[in-house]
C-alpha cells in the first residue's frame, strides 16, 4: 500500500503505457466554451451537451461547469439534465462553479430571469471532465 507521499507524487514510470481511460482521470479534457446568445426575458436555451461538442463525446460525461455572467441585470436558472435534475439560480455579475460527485452534464437549460434580453458574449459557460484529485482517488481505493 502506497503513503500519502508517494500518492502525491504519482508520475509515469518509464516503459509503463498509460491507457486513455488512466490518462483522462489523471489530465481531464479540454474546456468546451459556449456563449449564450441575445436570450429575451423569460426564454430559455437548452444545450444537448454531446450534439452541441462532439469532441467532448469520449470524455462524457462532463462533469464541471463554470458559469460567467457579466450581465448587469440578467439573473438566471440553470438546470441540470432536464426538469428533474438540479436547478441552480445564478444572480447577475457572478461566477459560479457546478461540480462535486454526482455531477454528469448530459442537458443544461438556461433560463433568463431578467425583465430584459441578455447581451452578446456577457454570458459564458465553460464545460469539462476534471482530472480526478487525490481525494478522489483514495475514496474509490
Amino acid at each position: 500500500m502506497p503513503n500519502i507521499f508517494e500518492l502525491a507524487n504519482i508520475t509515469r514510470r518509464k516503459g509503463v503505457i498509460i491507457s486513455r481511460s488512466e490518462r483522462i482521470k489523471r489530465e481531464g479534457s479540454p474546456w468546451y466554451p459556449y456563449q449564450l446568445p441575445v436570450t429575451a426575458a423569460g426564454a430559455a436555451v437548452t444545450l444537448h451537451i454531446p450534439a452541441l461538442f462532439p469532441d467532448s463525446r469520449k470524455y462524457q460525461p462532463l462533469d464541471f461547469v463554470e458559469i460567467v455572467n457579466n450581465g448587469i441585470a440578467t439573473p438566471l436558472t440553470v438546470v441540470i439534465n432536464g426538469p428533474a435534475g438540479d436547478s441552480h439560480y445564478i444572480p447577475a455579475g457572478v461566477i459560479r462553479t457546478i461540480s462535486g460527485q454526482g455531477v454528469a452534464l448530459w442537458q443544461v437549460e438556461i433560463t433568463n430571469n431578467g425583465a430584459g434580453a441578455t447581451a452578446l458574449g456577457l454570458i459564458r459557460f465553460n464545460f469539462k471532465k476534471e482530472a480526478m484529485t487525490i481525494d478522489r482517488w483514495a475514496q474509490e481505493q
